[in-house]
């Protein structure tokens, strides 16, 4: 069933999206925004009620796969930056020390359970923020329990509401449903995978201050990996110790969860709120003592001009790093390198990320030549024009995504199917291969392995990535399996087509 309804909603939110990036009148963009909006709300009604089907006649499989937390939560978190950001929230991740990083276990429904917590978290959230976090709840040398915690400044919950909230189809009230959408499903899901993964979900709340949800998971270790730390933080050594860091931001909770990661780290650590008491900080700092480097929240080209005259005013000037929204527009970045930073970070701030960056900046003195690099804009990758070829047997999909990529600069070669998808490949050369997976005569699994077998003698490596409304449990894997690089789950939006071609290639280019 699922792939019946995700082709059709393809076709509506794709064009849809295409038809946003054209010339329209007010009313139009108006129009097509409820539509898409609307669309994106049918498609997770959908997604729950299938969901919770699956539960209900014990369908679900859970899966013993080795991954790593940090990589999972802190790509999970750093997904709903923009969303966030719409908003004008603070969305903050923290992954508490001595959390073991390298697991086996669920991923998935791990990463499905962090996905309703944080979307719930911004749709009750008007002002303020939210802070997702991973710790420990016990643990040995075989495995562990993980507690995590999804925290908002929210509409908050009533304690009678509090008592049924994890049964399904309930929300707050009528009003709730009215105002914020919603099948009353998803913690009732989550409350079961919960279940699934060996623990347990519970919430407290008060209203009109907030919520937070609570949920326990137990991971086996994997062999070899340390059981009191996590497999990055354990490579900070001394490299950071007393190091002197100066954070400025004003969110109250951010600022605390940074210092805490550093500190963790230790690292020497003062906090501010403002670019004034930043200044004030650095003149005071004894020479001993100076400030190596500066973590600063960058939100506006006011803030990002003040960079600069930071830089100048300070006796001995620092190494500044920019925190910059994720909502920011192109090129926001580059003002903050242009102005005085030597890199930027978008938040919400990724803890390996920023690990990577101060450990190269703290061996600067012994190499300096090797200064860090600001990231690549993901808008900007693939660079060039590539040339592509679709595989794809339903003709609205077709002019959706042909259009997408021509958007991109692409050019785009359509192949029926499978069959005719190989015989394509061999005879003209491309740069990328999007791959739908259920088709006639020859499907994509066959198409892919014929075209790796092929490449066995011919030599070479095609990227190719599945493009499928098929999303159910072990989809992906399969797809993998038979020698694709990436996978994207229909309806396809042009910010996630960009996203995986941008990590694909990247991946196979090592850049």
């Amino acid at each position: 069933m699922s792939h019946e309804i995700r082709t059709p909603m393809n076709g509506i939110i794709g064009m849809t999206e295409l038809l946003l990036d054209t010339t329209c009148t007010r009313d139009q963009r108006e129009y097509l925004e409820v539509v898409r909006d609307s669309a994106d709300t049918l498609l997770g009604l959908i997604d729950d009620m299938l969901d919770f089907a699956k539960i209900e006649a014990g369908n679900i499989e859970i899966s013993n796969t080795p991954f790593t937390l940090h990589t999972l939560v802190e790509d999970t978190v750093q997904a709903f930056g923009e969303q966030a950001q719409e908003k004008n929230l603070e969305l903050i991740c923290h992954i508490k020390s001595g959390t073991p990083s390298a697991l086996i276990g669920d991923s998935d429904r791990l990463r499905q359970i962090l996905i309703n917590l944080i979307g719930n978290a911004i749709k009750f959230t008007s002002a303020g923020d939210i802070q997702v976090t991973a710790g420990v709840e016990s643990i040995d040398k075989n495995a562990a329990t993980l507690i995590f915690s999804v925290a908002d400044t929210g509409i908050g919950i009533s304690s009678e509401t509090l008592k049924l909230i994890f049964d399904a189809f309930v929300q707050g009230d009528g009003s709730t449903t009215r105002k914020y959408g919603g099948t009353g499903l998803g913690l009732a899901i989550c409350s079961q995978l919960a279940d699934y993964l060996g623990g347990k979900i519970w919430a407290e709340s008060t209203e009109d201050t907030g919520s937070t949800f609570f949920f326990t998971a137990q991971f086996a270790l994997q062999k070899g990996s340390s059981a009191l730390a996590s497999l990055k933080h354990s490579r900070v050594g001394n490299s950071l110790a007393g190091v002197p860091v100066l954070i400025v931001d004003d969110n109250a909770r951010c600022r605390s969860t940074l210092a805490q990661m550093l500190s963790d780290w230790h690292m020497q650590v003062t906090a501010v709120e403002d670019i004034s008491q930043a200044e004030s900080a650095l003149n005071a700092a004894a020479q001993e003592h100076a400030f190596k480097v500066v973590l600063a929240d960058v939100h506006s080209d006011g803030s990002s001009a003040a960079l600069k005259k930071l830089k100048e005013q300070a006796k001995n000037p620092p190494h500044i790093i920019a925190m910059i929204p994720a909502g920011q527009k192109t090129g926001f970045g580059e003002k903050c390198i242009k102005n005085g930073a030597e890199i930027f970070l978008y938040k919400p701030v990724k803890g390996s990320e920023l690990l990577e960056i101060l450990i190269s900046i703290a061996n600067l003195e012994h190499n300096p030549s090797d200064t860090p690099q600001p990231p690549v804009l993901k808008e900007d990758i693939p660079a060039g024009s590539l040339h592509i070829l679709l595989v794809e047997d339903n003709l609205v999909n077709q002019k959706v995504v042909v259009r997408m990529l021509e958007k991109l600069g692409h050019s785009v070669v359509i192949a029926n199917d499978g069959l005719e998808a190989k015989d394509v490949w061999q005879k003209e050369k491309f740069d990328l291969i999007l791959m739908d997976v259920l088709m006639p005569r020859m499907d994509g699994y066959e198409s892919t392995m014929a075209i790796r077998r092929a490449e066995q003698e011919t030599g070479g490596h095609i990227p190719i990535i599945a493009l499928t409304a098929n999303v159910i449990k072990g989809d992906a894997e399969r797809c993998y399996a038979a020698g694709m690089d990436g996978y994207i789950a229909k309806p396809a939006k042009l910010a996630t087509l960009v996203e995986e071609m941008h990590r694909v290639l990247c991946k196979l280019d090592n850049c």
